[in-house]
């Protein structure tokens, strides 16, 4: 009888640890995403009170054409404004790779079709 209550208990022991392998995924999983966007969060609510000020990512360009990113910081009043202007330039550039992704699949469909 203890050598049946062994075999069941080493059954169950085998039955949690392959339950427990997804468990552990989705919870590293989740825990790898939110904790860069926690970091980043901790960084700027640092800047902001030492500073007063937002950081603030922005694109330029240099004389060559190429573009290079720039930390500024900027008051807090200013913050939505340049939001917007990067809100309307990131439509302006998905607009137009839609666009692009649009023309490329009716000419698969037109050659299909003629196929």
């Amino acid at each position: 009888m203890a050598q049946s209550r062994r075999n069941a208990w080493a059954g169950m022991g085998l039955m949690f640890n392959l339950l427990s392998l997804p468990y552990h995924f989705l919870l590293g999983l989740v825990i790898g995403l939110v904790a860069p966007v926690a970091a980043i969060a901790a960084v700027v609510t640092g800047v902001r009170l030492l500073t007063g000020r937002m950081p603030f990512l922005s694109q330029n360009r240099d004389a060559e054409g190429e573009p290079y990113l720039t930390l500024n910081l900027v008051p807090p009043e200013e913050v939505g404004g340049r939001l917007a202007e990067q809100k309307q330039a990131i439509g302006d550039d998905l607009g137009r790779i839609r666009a692009e992704i649009r023309a490329i699949l009716e000419e698969a469909q037109s050659a299909e079709e003629e196929a």
